[in-house]
């Protein structure tokens, strides 16, 4: 499993085409277990040990209370969301020519997710250096938000290594749920807009002035 890691992480395009024949899926499975428990343990740690800010509202009361249940819940959500998004995405890849295997898919999806376990030293340097809360949250967000471009790059790579097609198949693969949900949510604003339209004043009417006595 070590080898299929660091294969991921450093070599990705040769350790896709090595596995795509004979796809490891309960390996990958156990390393995104093993990443997301790390990453879950080491996120409550970091909220319970970072300075809090200068104000302390009861939100923040609220989130350090619930945070356990939802690290949990979201711990648990990801196997549904991996079977889920993953029996989507092969099925978007069969549509555009893929050859490769379901196990594959959901094997490439898995694996992807193995850039998240960094977020754990960038963490614990945080609670090392105890910077405030605000500080923390964004270089916390910065991360996140290169871990995620790996993420996704990995994911393209892997799939167009499993079902052998050109790499802008893959991209459409895989971010073509995102343009779908980006369409539905703006055909829903449109909407929403074009039956509340009616009901707010029209600016173009002239104003007009009541008397304030009989």
């Amino acid at each position: 499993m070590l080898e299929i890691a660091a294969g991921v992480l450093f070599d990705p395009v040769n350790t896709f085409r090595r596995l795509a024949a004979a796809p490891p899926v309960g390996k990958a499975v156990v390393l995104a277990t093993l990443v997301n428990a790390a990453t879950g343990l080491m996120g409550y740690f970091t909220f319970r040990a970072l300075p809090p800010g200068e104000a302390q509202d009861p939100v923040s009361g609220l989130l350090a209370a619930v945070l356990p249940a939802l690290s949990l819940t979201g711990f648990f959500l990801w196997y549904v969301k991996w079977f889920v998004y993953g029996g989507f995405l092969h099925f978007l890849a069969q549509l555009l020519g893929g050859r490769g295997l379901p196990l594959g898919t959901l094997t490439v999806y898995a694996l992807a997710a193995l850039p998240d376990v960094f977020i754990v030293p960038v963490q614990g340097i945080l609670v090392l250096l105890e910077l405030p809360e605000v500080t923390a949250s964004v270089v916390q967000g910065i991360a996140g938000l290169v871990l995620l471009i790996w993420a996704v790059v990995l994911l393209v790579l892997g799939i167009r290594e499993t079902h052998g097609f050109s790499s802008g198949h893959a991209v459409a693969t895989v971010l073509g749920p995102v343009a779908g949900m980006a369409l539905v949510a703006i055909v829903f604003f449109v909407l929403t807009l074009a039956s509340v339209a009616p009901l707010l004043p029209d600016v173009n009417t002239p104003l007009r002035l009541h008397r304030l006595w009989p």
